[in-house]
């Protein structure tokens, strides 16, 4: 069996006293118990800088977490300091999140960091929520001004179905989540939608028309995304110029994109490529 590499998000709260924090004995716990059994497991855990304690020589702690209180631990999330560590790791086979409201954010890093799809799995160390009888109760010691623990709630119902698997520590815990995760989906939204029309420049209405110099101009100016349409409007373009002579002025709004962007969606420059083989084309970029 080939070695498996485990990423572990430990982001908890009590930094002032960090190593009596429940949920890092817990880990703690597993994953030197785990590496024990399995020689081929290695674990890469995200901690607190306070932590120092080495585990075993196939449980790494990276310090990373920093001044975190019991907000900031569910709602920050630094993505490109996080993916600055990743590059510095051997690739991860799955990635075990201990904080249920960050799970979207890592799977979609990982994902497209690694350029295909990790498999999370979050474990629910603290509830926001449980029931009082048939009554849904939220936890007040988070519910800030009276709306904070409700959406907590929702953040931990989007892990349970965005989770490949979803750990609790008792039967007990599971039906309070499953529960939830089905009052959650029968809400109906209630926020009021206001229509707020594009806006327009009439200040280009006001420079007046050009003036006419015989040649048939065709304008595309839309950013070359291929879930845009923009193949199928070449195709087209393409056959109406065998019929009809026209220049084409691309306008190409965001020419001027990133390594990383061109990384995550190669298909802008391949459609650049294919403008460029057409003789009927113009550079309305510059």
């Amino acid at each position: 069996m080939s070695e498996r590499n485990v990423f572990v998000n430990l982001n908890v709260s009590n930094d002032s006293n960090f190593e009596a924090d429940s949920g890092y004995i817990f880990h703690k716990l597993l994953w030197r118990k785990l590496t024990e059994l399995n020689e081929k497991t290695r674990v890469f855990f995200l901690g607190h800088k306070k932590t120092t304690e080495p585990w075993n020589d196939r449980v790494t702690m990276i310090p990373f977490h920093d001044r975190f209180d019991k907000y900031s631990t569910r709602f920050h999330f630094d993505w490109h300091g996080l993916k600055d560590v990743l590059r510095k790791l051997p690739q991860m086979n799955v990635v075990v999140n201990n904080q249920p409201e960050h799970t979207l954010a890592m799977k979609m890093l990982f994902s497209s960091e690694y350029d295909h799809e990790v498999p999370v799995v979050s474990y629910y160390h603290y509830l926001p929520f449980h029931y009082d009888g048939s009554a849904l109760a939220l936890d007040e010691s988070q519910n800030l001004h009276g709306f904070a623990a409700a959406h907590i709630m929702r953040r931990n119902i989007e892990a349970m179905g965005v989770s490949d698997l979803n750990l609790i520590g008792s039967n007990f815990g599971r039906e309070i989540c499953q529960r939830g995760f089905e009052d959650c989906r029968r809400k109906e939204l209630r926020q009021p939608f206001e229509i707020l029309s594009p806006p327009i420049e009439n200040e280009l209405f006001q420079a007046g028309k050009t003036t006419r110099d015989g040649i048939t101009r065709v304008l595309y100016n839309q950013r070359l995304y291929k879930h845009y349409g923009t193949e199928q409007v070449i195709d087209l373009l393409d056959e109406l110029s065998r019929e009809e002579g026209f220049e084409l002025v691309v306008s190409d709004p965001t020419a001027k994109r990133s390594a990383e962007r061109d990384r995550l969606d190669p298909n802008v420059n391949g459609i650049r490529e294919r403008l460029a083989r057409f003789p009927f084309n113009t550079d309305g970029s510059k």
